[in-house]
């Protein structure tokens, strides 16, 4: 049924390092290059980490064919726009939310109601919301979490998957967080998860797709809305996580009990008895 009206995600595919996480596009079998190891280093004059990128599958005959031993897919944002855009009163609600929530009151009953989001500016230093006559703006946030593979079925687990996903804040606050209304970028293979760098090799490919909505921004040839095409551009602005993914992305050592254990002055774990806040630099 999807297949038959085309709704399958538009998603790129990338061998995994099991080990650094690197990525290697991955274009199936017939096509893709056969790296057999991983050559990422982790500092410019390190060792390259020589993973094994594939592994042998046991075919019919007594034969072996080679298989990805991990495989990360990416859902490109474009194309999630695109559709997000091709549904009836959708680009009204994204023009008009964030306006409607931008008042003068004291009390903000939205994101868009806070100052941070009322000063919004774009690469022109003009404001971001609302955009010039005719162009969409979108504004994302960017969750990531972990979660076990197998559920709660094995005591002790290891094994453990990361999502990437980000919401559209343009949407009011009860349908942005609707399974057909998240943009999800991918999940991270387990069983290891990703270090506070390896991260990065995921990251980079939102950080793609953004840049090209932030400038010169993507233009759809049709909406529904506008049969002539219309131009849309986007930015992130929040990271929405618990504190231990904030800090895998925004690269703190993840243990709060680290030496710098807080995210936001530079009191170390010797002066953690300080409660005085003067003290705190």
């Amino acid at each position: 049924m999807h297949s038959h009206f085309n709704l399958d995600p538009i998603t790129s595919h990338y061998l995994s390092c099991a080990n650094c996480h690197k990525l290697y596009p991955y274009f199936g079998l017939e096509k893709t290059a056969l790296n057999s190891s991983c050559s990422h280093t982790s500092t410019p004059d390190g060792p390259p980490c020589g993973t094994s990128l594939w592994k042998d599958r046991a075919v019919a005959g007594g034969q072996f064919r080679p298989v990805p031993v991990r495989v990360y897919q990416h859902q490109d944002l474009k194309s999630w726009v695109g559709r997000l855009i091709c549904r009836p009163r959708m680009e009204k609600i994204l023009d008009e939310y964030p306006l409607s929530q931008m008042g003068d009151d004291e009390l903000a009953n939205d994101v868009w109601g806070c100052e941070v989001f009322k000063n919004l500016k774009d690469s022109r230093g003009q404001p971001f919301v609302p955009g010039p006559q005719g162009e969409g703006r979108l504004v994302f946030s960017l969750s990531i979490d972990g979660f076990q593979t197998f559920g709660n079925k094995i005591a002790k687990q290891t094994a453990s998957s990361t999502g990437i996903w980000m919401v559209l804040l343009n949407l009011p606050w009860y349908m942005r967080y609707l399974p057909e209304n998240i943009y999800l970028a991918g999940i991270i293979p387990g069983p290891n998860k990703p270090s506070t760098d390896e991260i990065n090799h995921y990251l980079e490919l939102v950080v793609s797709d953004l840049l090209d909505f932030w400038g010169p921004g993507i233009f759809y040839s049709r909406t529904h809305e506008c049969a002539t095409g219309r131009l849309f551009r986007a930015m992130l602005v929040p990271l929405v996580c618990d504190m231990l993914s904030i800090r895998q992305v925004i690269a703190y050592a993840n243990a709060t009990t680290s030496h710098y254990f807080c995210m936001l002055c530079d009191l170390d774990i010797d002066d953690i008895h300080f409660i005085d806040r003067q003290q705190w630099p």
